[in-house]
């Protein structure tokens, strides 16, 4: 009889093995969970900081921060981290043009040229515009300011905006078209006006720092720096004629900074700009200004020869050069053209300009010159008043004005031999 083979012992093997992977699978199962429940309850138990996660909501908690960051490693390393100081937001350089911004603008005024459109014979205004904008200083504690001449050519009328906001009327004084510098003067206060330390343009160097102050494009007072790009340059001016001398920077000059000026670190005055000619006829970065060394010899003469101020009695007098221009004009015109302004023209005198009001010569009845026109339509300057005389001694230029009311004490009463449209009448006035 053949032996039987028996099936319970490897069925029993299999059993116990099944038995042996499914513990080890729950056990497995079982430390999984418990590491995943303390890596979220407890992570301080795996290197992170304890509480860096709330177990309720899941958001990040706050946490504090190291006094200090970490120290930077690699190509980092060689990069100091300072800490930033609130005491001084800027170096000594820039300190200074604070400074100097701040010191200059109250000297350095907004020139805007007026159009005034003036029709029929009582001139009643028909209307006017601003025809530009420009940059003006102070040039003395008379009024004086000294801008660029192609501001107010071709205007017949200006007004002054102090750093203060004060706007005021201004006439011009004269011109000379060849340097491009005019000088107007406003009724202002002489304790109520700043006006700037003058330097010399001869001691300036190339490289040397040099600020421009104006009024660009009509904006407010705006400050650029720059240094001294080059001196004794030769440019030409918008009227075609050559200007020597001229000393060049690469501070920004636009439109609408013409006239303004130029100082060195120190603030002192040593230009004066032309962003006309940097502009048009360059470009950005090359500008040029008049140096103030040829500005000082300009100005005087132009004051000499132009309208000039007779504050005791308060009327502005044309230069002798001009009244004799205007006198021999009169009379090359003839008796249609004169008659009805001047019964007769004088040979020599001094013509009034312009008569303020309120004004010992306003109140004795002096009167200004008017712009009028003609009856060819073509403008014509009115000479209304002419003085030929005072206290019976002729007068035959404005130094001979001059000396007589610098001799006579104020109030005390002078007669002027006035020529006019009524012929010649006698004017009393109490000089101030």
């Amino acid at each position: 009889m053949a032996p039987r083979t028996s099936t319970l012992v490897p069925s029993r093997r299999l059993a116990r093995a099944g038995n042996a992977l499914v513990t080890f699978l729950v056990t497995a199962l079982s430390l999984v969970t418990a590491l995943a429940l303390l890596l979220r309850f407890r992570p301080d138990l795996f290197g992170a900081p304890s509480g860096a996660l709330d177990p309720h909501h899941g958001a990040a908690r706050e946490v504090a921060l190291p006094a200090r960051p970490p120290e930077p490693e690699g190509p980092l390393a060689r990069y100091e981290l300072r800490p930033v100081s609130q005491a001084v937001p800027y170096g000594a350089d820039e300190a200074r043009a604070i400074e100097l911004f701040r010191e200059s603008t109250r000297s350095v005024c907004l020139v805007s040229s007026i159009l005034r459109e003036q029709e029929g014979p009582t001139h009643v205004t028909a209307g006017e515009h601003v025809q530009g904008t420009g940059s003006g200083i102070l040039w003395d504690t008379q009024g004086h300011i000294v801008t660029n001449y192609h501001v107010v050519e071709g205007a017949n009328a200006a007004t002054v905006t102090l750093p203060d906001g004060s706007v005021h009327d201004a006439w011009l004084v004269g011109y000379d078209e060849n340097f491009d510098l005019a000088v107007m003067r406003i009724d202002r206060p002489v304790d109520e006006l700043e006006t700037l330390r003058y330097g010399r343009s001869a001691e300036l160097v190339v490289g040397q720092r040099v600020y421009s102050i104006g009024f660009p494009y009509g904006l407010g007072h705006t400050l650029s720096s720059g240094i001294v790009s080059g001196l004794e340059r030769a440019i030409r001016t918008p009227k075609g004629l050559v200007l020597e001398g001229v000393i060049q920077t690469d501070a920004d000059i636009h439109p609408g900074s013409s006239g303004g000026p130029l100082l060195d670190s120190s603030g002192r005055l040593v230009g004066i700009c032309m962003a006309a000619h940097g502009e048009a006829n360059y470009g950005a970065g090359l500008a040029f200004a008049l140096p103030i060394d040829l500005v000082q010899a300009v100005v005087p003469e132009i004051m000499r020869e132009g309208f000039e101020w007779f504050p005791r009695l308060g009327v502005v007098l044309a230069s002798d050069t001009k009244s004799r221009e205007l006198l021999a004009l009169l009379r090359r015109e003839g008796d249609a053209q004169k008659a009805e302004w001047l019964s007769v023209v004088p040979t020599e005198g001094v013509l009034v300009a312009i008569v303020e009001d309120e004004t010992p010569a306003a109140l004795a009845g002096l009167r200004g010159m008017l712009e009028g026109r003609r009856q060819d339509g073509l403008k014509q300057l009115a000479v209304r008043d002419i003085i030929v005389g005072i206290d019976g001694q002729p007068i035959t230029n404005r130094d001979d004005l001059d000396r007589a009311l610098h001799g006579a004490p104020a109030g005390q009463t002078q007669v002027l031999d006035v020529v006019g449209a009524a012929g010649r009448r006698v004017v009393s006035i109490v000089a101030n």
